[in-house]
């Protein structure tokens, strides 16, 4: 008897357009070709909230002087596999940078910031009251879901530090156990 048909039994990813949701166990599900896609940003992805409620990107801030530098020194850190040791390498190098060079930094900062200013007036200035109003109260439902998996978090540590055990399992993860472990007197190659 082959594991392929007792697939159905363990919690899957049901696909489609935009979103990933689980579906419960014991049913199964015809795959959905015409709608998946592999990329697992376009499936389950994170967007942003002008993406969500369907109105108009807003402009994007400009770089701040040290990663206006730490772009064009980029290529000097291609020796460094570590995103983090190049950032402190960067940082070292930025600090030890003459003020007259990052003063230049400092001067495209404040042009793009200007411009980027100006590109927010109009592009606030594009949106309805209503839309406002959703991107206000979206921010706000965000905001209050951080909060909630931010608390849930501490707990599960805490519970943690405390020893509190786990969850024992449902029956199927407890059978497989069984029959996969040899000193249970289990035997996972009858199911190949």
């Amino acid at each position: 008897m082959s594991l392929s048909r007792f697939i159905f039994l363990v919690p899957k990813l049901h696909y489609t357009n935009n979103f990933c949701a689980p579906f419960t166990c014991g049913t199964r599900v015809k795959p959905v070709l015409s709608s998946f896609s592999p990329r697992m940003d376009i499936i389950c992805g994170k967007k942003t909230l002008a993406e969500e409620l369907g109105i108009p990107a807003p402009p994007k801030r400009p770089p701040s002087p040290f990663f206006m530098y730490f772009i064009e020194e980029r290529q000097n850190f291609s020796h460094i596999t570590s995103t983090a040791e190049k950032m402190r390498k960067a940082g070292q190098n930025w600090h030890s940078l003459d003020e007259s060079l990052k003063s230049k930094y400092y001067e495209t900062y404040k042009l793009e910031i200007e411009d980027y200013k100006k590109k927010v007036k109009k592009y606030k200035s594009t949106l309805s009251q209503e839309q406002i109003k959703d991107i206000k109260k979206l921010k706000e439902k965000k905001k209050m879901e951080n909060a909630a998996a931010l608390t849930k978090q501490k707990l599960r540590k805490e519970c943690e530090e405390l020893g509190k055990p786990k969850h024992p399992g449902n029956a199927i993860s407890l059978f497989m156990k069984e029959v996969e472990n040899p000193s249970l007197g289990g035997n996972a190659s009858e199911w190949s």
